[in-house]
């Protein structure tokens, strides 16, 4: 369903699988990712929050919401998410991405390249963040 489109759909889903299990952080997960993806930010940061408080170490979740923080322009909360996905998992370009645009957002240039180098190290087909890094470069 999330994968074809279908957010509402995956939605349901994931809020039935809450319902049979409210311990079930990658069912919240789910569900703020799918939350995210209709601009419903508020639910998806209440769904990442509830995965985290579930899981502490759940980086895509951090990640999720800070992405999510991100999209209502609480540029510090959502750095300070990507900040918190990364201390949990260094490899998770991702976050590095993440980071990198609320750098760039807020005019942290230097810090932004250096967060989409560390992404694209990672994963050398993230063209959003390779995209990123050449507009920097590009400007200097």
């Amino acid at each position: 369903m999330y994968e074809q489109g279908r957010y509402g759909d995956a939605i349901q889903y994931f809020t039935q699988a809450i319902a049979k299990n409210p311990q079930f952080a990658f069912a919240y997960h789910n569900r703020g990712s799918a939350y995210g993806k209709m601009n419903n930010y508020a639910q998806a940061i209440a769904d990442f929050s509830q995965a985290i408080t579930l899981d502490k170490n759940y980086a895509s979740a951090y990640s999720g919401r800070g992405f999510a923080y991100y999209g209502i322009k609480q540029y510090e909360n959502a750095a300070r998410d990507f900040s918190k996905a990364i201390s949990v998992n260094s490899s998770y370009a991702e976050a590095y991405y993440g980071r990198g645009n609320v750098y760039m957002i807020l005019g942290h240039y230097e810090e932004a390249a250096l967060d989409y180098e560390k992404a694209l190290s990672i994963n050398p087909n993230l063209d959003a963040a390779r995209a990123n890094l050449n507009m920097i470069l590009t400007a200097k």
